[in-house]
C-alpha cells in the first residue's frame, strides 16, 4: 500500500487517546522507527508506534512489544531528554494531508512534535519551539533548511487535490490495531521475500564456483 494516506491518518488519530496523555517512555527499535509510551487517566499505559520513510510509514496504536535497537540515535537521546514527563494538549492535522503535530506541555513551556509520514526527502519528524525555531530532527535534511536553529517552513495545502482518497476497507474493532496487523504482515513477507533473494544468490554463486572447480579438476585429469 506504500503507507496510509490522509483519511487515514485522520481516523488513526480521532482514535488514539492523544490530548492528556503523558509520554512516559521512548523505545527506539531501528533508525526509521520508535514507540511512544503513554499514560491518560482514561485508558492507563499505551502505545504509539511510529514509522518515517520506508514502504510502511505509519503512526498507529499498537499492542505489540517490539525488538528494541542495540544502539541510541541522535534523535532518540533527545526525545528521552526533553519530551519524556510532558502532556500533549493539542493533536493538529494539517489540512489534506499526511503530517499531524503534537503540541506537548510541561511546567516549563511547549514544544511541537511534528510527524511527517511522506515518501522521499519530505519524511521526518520535527521538533520545534512555539515559533517555529527546530530544536531536533529525526532526519537532518540541509538542503530543505531542515536543521537545528532554523524556521521551520510549513506548506500547508488548502484542497485536497484531483485524487480523492478514502479509507481502505478493514475489519476489527480499530482502524489503529486493523493496519498494526496488516502493515507487520507485510513488512515481514518483504522481509522473507529479501531473504529468500538473498539465499537464492548465494546458492547460485556456491554452484558455479564448484562447478568452476569441477571443471578444473576434469581438466587436470
Amino acid at each position: 500500500m506504500g503507507g496510509i494516506n490522509w483519511k487515514e491518518l485522520e481516523l488513526l488519530l480521532s482514535e488514539m487517546p492523544l490530548v492528556g496523555s503523558y509520554i512516559q517512555r521512548v523505545t527506539e527499535h531501528d533508525v526509521h522507527s520508535f514507540t511512544l509510551h503513554f499514560f491518560s487517566k482514561e485508558e492507563k499505559a499505551w502505545m504509539m508506534y511510529t514509522e518515517i520513510s520506508s514502504s510502511h510509514s505509519r503512526v498507529c496504536r499498537t499492542e505489540k512489544i517490539r525488538k528494541k535497537s542495540s544502539s541510541s540515535q541522535r534523535f532518540t537521546q533527545y526525545l528521552k531528554a526533553h519530551i519524556i514527563g510532558r502532556r500533549v494538549v493539542e493533536v493538529r492535522q494539517y489540512p489534506f494531508d499526511r503530517a499531524f503535530s503534537l503540541t506537548l506541555e510541561n511546567s516549563e513551556n511547549r514544544i511541537n512534535m511534528i510527524f511527517r509520514l511522506y515518501s522521499g526527502p519530505g519524511a521526518n519528524v520535527i521538533i520545534t519551539k512555539e515559533d517555529g525555531t527546530i530544536l531536533e530532527l529525526l532526519f537532518r535534511r540541509p538542503q530543505r533548511g531542515e536543521r537545528q536553529g532554523e524556521k521551520l517552513i510549513e506548506d500547508v495545502r488548502t484542497e485536497e487535490g484531483k485524487k480523492k482518497w478514502e479509507v481502505r476497507p478493514y475489519e476489527g474493532q480499530s482502524f489503529n490495531a486493523y493496519l498494526d496487523r496488516y502493515e507487520e504482515s507485510e513488512s515481514r513477507d518483504e522481509k522473507r521475500e529479501e531473504l529468500i533473494s538473498i539465499l537464492t544468490l548465494r546458492r547460485d554463486k556456491e554452484i558455479s564456483a564448484l562447478e568452476e572447480r569441477l571443471r578444473k579438476q576434469n581438466e587436470r585429469i
